[in-house]
């Protein structure tokens, strides 16, 4: 009798990293869905599966700043692969406007933006 043992981990490909930008002046934050593109799995045993570390939903809010998410992949035998994804959330200032202090105070859905 021949006993076939499952000892290959997984191949995992994290999806791409992000780049994102706050939706409007003042935000520190934004939603990222960073389950559009989920990452590729492949395993010997054709049963695999996948989870992102600390993470519970496909949306999450990450700050202005740099975030790695951790994927994990598995299989029936309990095997697993790693892999990690940056965001990059980014303030609207990157974008080289300003705008005056007044315009900021109006908080008018019309500010008056001029470049630097």
């Amino acid at each position: 009798m021949c006993v076939y043992i499952d000892v290959v981990a997984p191949k995992l490909v994290c999806p791409g990293d992000l780049e994102v930008t706050v939706a409007d002046w003042g935000d520190n934050s934004t939603i990222v869905h960073y389950d559009a593109q989920p990452p590729r799995i492949s395993d010997n045993s054709g049963q695999s599966d996948y989870r992102v570390i600390g993470v519970s939903d496909g949306q999450v809010r990450f700050p202005i700043g740099s975030v790695t998410l951790e994927y994990e992949a598995f299989d029936a035998a309990g095997n697993t692969a790693t892999c990690s994804q940056h965001i990059h959330v980014r303030g609207l200032s990157h974008l080289g406007l300003k705008i005056r202090k007044r315009d900021m105070k109006r908080r008018s859905a019309n500010l008056d933006v001029t470049n630097k």
